[in-house]
């Protein structure tokens, strides 16, 4: 499954040591969705999709251990089984707060589904490309970034991942995409958080 070429090669947000700081996010005591596409420069180690908190065992961490896409919450692990290639992919975890249940999803497709979720916090800044507590950081490309506060399933995670989401969808809380507004530098990150509220830009870190 391959990221539509305008995504792959405009849209892109090149990460070559550093990570993006998107900001203050409270996901505590509420079911959630993470969903973005990515693909990778290299494989092994730890690689952090997305990330939050201060501690692995009470924080938030999506991504890859040892080539193993992984959910982490509050110290119980999701882990799907191993890939080793270097292609894009669309990759979503979902926590389900009503069942318990982490699940995670690689192009449309469930491939992890764990039951006995704990509570979470969920507060402080959502890192991309690294995790708070790590200094390990994702080399690689990411593009349609977002976090719904619901728990989108299989039909939502589908509904929009070859063209990407909008903004506008029920239960979005934030979109991380790379601008193409003419009075924007080429190239420079654009970050749409809470948007029934404000918006705002991301950090380069």
């Amino acid at each position: 499954q391959q990221l539509p070429q305008l995504q792959a090669h405009q849209r892109a947000i090149q990460l070559s040591g550093g990570y993006i700081d998107g900001g203050a996010l409270n996901l505590g005591g509420k079911s959630f969705t993470l969903s973005l596409w990515a693909r990778r420069a290299e494989s092994g180690g730890t690689q952090s999709l997305m990330a939050q908190g201060q501690a692995a065992a009470t924080g938030l961490f999506f991504g890859f251990v040892q080539d193993q896409l992984c959910v982490t919450l509050a110290g119980r692990s999701c882990t799907a089984a191993k890939e080793s290639d270097l292609a894009w992919h669309h990759y979503a975890c979902q926590l389900d707060r009503a069942s318990g249940t982490l699940s995670l999803f690689r192009d449309g497709v469930l491939v992890a589904s764990c039951q006995g979720a704990p509570e979470y916090a969920g507060t402080g800044a959502l890192l991309i490309g690294k995790a708070p507590w790590d200094g390990k950081t994702l080399r690689g490309q990411v593009a349609e970034l977002a976090v719904w506060e619901l728990a989108r399933g299989l039909g939502g995670i589908n509904q929009d991942r070859d063209v990407g989401p909008l903004g506008t969808e029920d239960g979005m809380v934030a979109m991380w995409a790379r601008a193409l507004l003419p009075d924007q530098t080429p190239g420079q990150l654009s970050g749409l958080w809470n948007f029934a509220r404000s918006r705002q830009h991301a950090q380069f870190c």
